[in-house]
C-alpha cells in the first residue's frame, strides 16, 4: 500500500528543489503530483494549496477548468493527465 502522505512529502521537495533551479516545467508537475497525493491522504487543505499553486503558475493548464482538484480528479480525461505525470516521475 502507497503512503500517499510520504509521497506528497516527496513531491513538495522536489517542486522546492525545481523551483531553486529555475525548472518551471518540472515544478509544476511535482506541485500537480503533490495535490493528488495529498488528495488521496485526505489532506484536503494541502491539495487545494497545491491547486492554488499550480493554477497560478501553469497558466492554461487544463486543471485550471475545474474549481478544485479534487473536482478534476473525478474527471476520467484529468485523471489520465495524472497517470501521464506520474509516469513521468516514475515512482
Amino acid at each position: 500500500m502507497r503512503d500517499h502522505a510520504a509521497a506528497m512529502s516527496t513531491y513538495a521537495q522536489l517542486a522546492v528543489i525545481s523551483q531553486a533551479k529555475h525548472q518551471a516545467l518540472a515544478r509544476d508537475r511535482f506541485v500537480l503530483l503533490a495535490g493528488v497525493e495529498a488528495c488521496r491522504a485526505g489532506w484536503l487543505d494541502v491539495a487545494q494549496a497545491c491547486y492554488a499553486l499550480h493554477t497560478r503558475y501553469a497558466k492554461g493548464h487544463r486543471l485550471q477548468d475545474y474549481p478544485a482538484l479534487t473536482a478534476a480528479l473525478q474527471d476520467p480525461e484529468f485523471r489520465q493527465i495524472v497517470e501521464q505525470t506520474e509516469r513521468w516521475c516514475h515512482h
